[in-house]
C-alpha cells in the first residue's frame, strides 16, 4: 500500500517579519574574532597558574589540580577536597576550561590519547585474534585508560 501526504489547502498561513538582521555579516562571528577569542582564553588560562589560591580563579586552578591528581592516582577524595569542590560552584571564569587552564590535566590527556592509540594498533595487529575478541579487547583497554578522566568529569 502506497503511503500519500496531503496538504489542507484552505488553512490560511500567516506570515511574520523576520526579527534578525538583513546583514550575514551581524549572525555570524568572524575568522579573525574566533581568534582574538582564542588568544584571549589562552592568556587568561596561562596565567591563572600564577594567581594566588584565594583569588576566585586560583583557588579554582588548585583545587581542580588536586581533583586531577586524586583521580589519575584512583584514589578517594578527602573530605578537604570535597568541600572544595562543593564550594567552587561556577564562580570562577574558568569553569569548563580546565584542559586549558591546568597544565597537568592537558599533558595528561595527551598521554592518555597516545597511550589508547598505541594499545588500539597493537591489538588490531594480532593476526590471532578473531575481530570480535579484537573489538571486545578495544573497549576493556579504552575504558581502563580513560578512567580517571570519567571519574574526572563525574566530579566536575
Amino acid at each position: 500500500r502506497k503511503r500519500t501526504v496531503q496538504f489542507n489547502a484552505d488553512v490560511l498561513v500567516e506570515k511574520f517579519s523576520s526579527t534578525f538582521p538583513t546583514n550575514n555579516d551581524k549572525l555570524y562571528y568572524k575568522k579573525e574574532e574566533y581568534a582574538t577569542f582564542r588568544e584571549s582564553g589562552k592568556e587568561q588560562t596561562f596565567a591563572v597558574e600564577y594567581m594566588p589560591e584565594n583569588h576566585p580563579d586560583g583557588r579554582y586552578y588548585h583545587t581542580i589540580t588536586a581533583l586531577h591528581r586524586a583521580c589519575r592516582k584512583q584514589k578517594a577524595l578527602s573530605p578537604q577536597l570535597e568541600s572544595e569542590l562543593a564550594g567552587l560552584g561556577e564562580s570562577s571564569s574558568l569553569f569548563g576550561l580546565e584542559r586549558m587552564a591546568v597544565r597537568e590535566i592537558r599533558q595528561s590527556k595527551k598521554e592518555c590519547l597516545e597511550e589508547m592509540m598505541y594499545r588500539i594498533l597493537e591489538i588490531q595487529d594480532d593476526v590471532l585474534l578473531e575481530e570480535n575478541d579484537k573489538a571486545e579487547m578495544i573497549r576493556e583497554q579504552c575504558e581502563r585508560i580513560s578512567l580517571a578522566s570519567r571519574v574526572f568529569a563525574l566530579h566536575l
